[in-house]
């Protein structure tokens, strides 16, 4: 399958409603977290704390996407699934194509961080003969399906959403094969809609942001 058919798959199982779905549920979540870090400024000017910001931003992002999943319009399944010997859960989204996760990058159009998951996960990218294939050590299977990532940036100096994408590794993980800009093609749209602040949302996350950080520096 050449990069053209790639595209034209990836569009199919993203098409336009939930392209700018994704959208609007990672400005929502990156823009709460601006709230919360402006109303606790002094707590994360401390520098030993400034890196839960970063922790922070992921949960709020993948807890949108989560929650999306379960909407009766939604386009996608979505679990959160171990893939590490470190019992850490990543969100898998779900569609008839592709497996989907979700990552923080440095920079719009850029691949995240390689890890053993990922890489695993991208060897898909170059076969589609629907068999099952597994990671060098047999401890993680990669599912029959492509592989993307929806990627996304936030600023810390500004507090804002830089980019979001969404990207189809190639099967070694050192290049993209296809690159769908969601930001740059909705947020004129999703800014020219002034929506009300779901007070409730803010406040229910204000409240889950206070435990987590309580977990970590305890």
């Amino acid at each position: 399958m050449n990069r053209e058919e790639m595209k034209q798959l990836l569009m199919k199982d993203f098409g336009t409603s939930l392209q700018r779905k994704i959208c609007e549920d990672v400005i929502s979540a990156t823009k709460t977290c601006a709230i919360f870090f402006r109303d606790n400024q002094s707590f994360f000017s401390y520098s030993n704390y400034g890196s839960l910001r970063g922790e922070l931003i992921s949960y709020a992002v993948t807890k949108e996407l989560y929650d999306s999943a379960f909407s009766p319009k939604a386009a996608y399944q979505a679990e959160p699934l171990k893939v590490n010997n470190y019992n850490r859960s990543i969100l898998h989204i779900n569609t008839e194509n592709f497996v989907t996760t979700v990552a923080k990058t440095g920079k719009a159009n850029q691949l995240p961080c390689k890890s053993k998951y990922k890489k695993a996960y991208a060897v898909a990218n170059s076969h589609c003969d629907g068999q099952m294939y597994f990671s060098i050590n047999d401890m993680l299977p990669i599912d029959p399906k492509y592989y993307s990532i929806i990627t996304y940036g936030y600023n810390t100096t500004i507090n804002e959403c830089t980019h979001i994408n969404i990207l189809i590794p190639s099967a070694s993980f050192k290049e993209t094969i296809v690159n769908m800009d969601l930001k740059s093609k909705y947020i004129p749209f999703i800014l020219e809609e002034p929506k009300k602040v779901d007070e409730e949302k803010i406040t229910k996350l204000h409240e889950e942001y206070e435990r987590l950080i309580k977990l970590k520096i305890e």
